[in-house]
């Protein structure tokens, strides 16, 4: 018989201790891979954002009477009622500026709320002015992402409104965009 040693069992152990190693490295990565999904569908809906507002500052300039109509193309905050502003469909019938306006408005809306996961939009002129030096920006908000609540991601964010109206903000837990233009 052979005494018994203090190195039994010494082979099972350090399996076991690499065993752990390398599952603690498995979770690390996988944790990593998760966030990286999660912080690319966050700049995903950053790209949609971006182009979004460049749609809206595209269709200003392609109106006949864009920077003349500014104001037209300007709204309060809660603009995105779905409520119809012109007519039926500037596609199949002439519509002037001030209607192709409203009627852009409309439809550039009901986009922002197809594209952005609850996706708000406001517009307004720059500055607080009226819209006539030409200047506007748009603040387009939307749902964050659960992963996505760092502090540099949702800060507050705040613009003066025209004619001294309220200033608008970024809603709670979402995330915010905000581009600005001259037609």
């Amino acid at each position: 018989m052979k005494p018994p040693s203090s190195l039994t069992g010494a082979a099972l152990l350090e399996a076991l201790v690499a065993l752990g190693v390398l599952a603690s490295a498995g979770l690390g990565l996988l944790a990593l891979q998760l966030r990286s999904d999660v912080e690319g569908q966050w700049a995903a809906q950053r790209v949609v954002a971006t182009r979004l507002a460049q749609d809206l500052f595209e269709r200003v300039k392609a109106n006949p009477g864009g920077a003349a109509v500014l104001t037209s193309y300007l709204n309060p905050a809660d603009a995105a009622s779905g409520a119809p502003r012109g007519p039926a469909d500037c596609r199949t019938q002439a519509c002037g500026p001030q209607a192709l306006a409203a009627w852009d408005l409309d439809q550039w809306h009901r986009q922002v709320g197809r594209d952005l996961p609850m996706g708000q939009a406001s517009v307004f002129a720059a500055d607080g002015a009226d819209g006539a030096d030409g200047q506007f920006g748009v603040l387009l908000a939307w749902r964050a992402p659960e992963a996505v609540r760092a502090a540099d991601y949702l800060a507050p964010l705040s613009v003066s409104a025209p004619s001294g109206g309220a200033r608008l903000s970024c809603p709670e837990r979402m995330t915010c965009q905000l581009l600005y233009s001259a037609p």
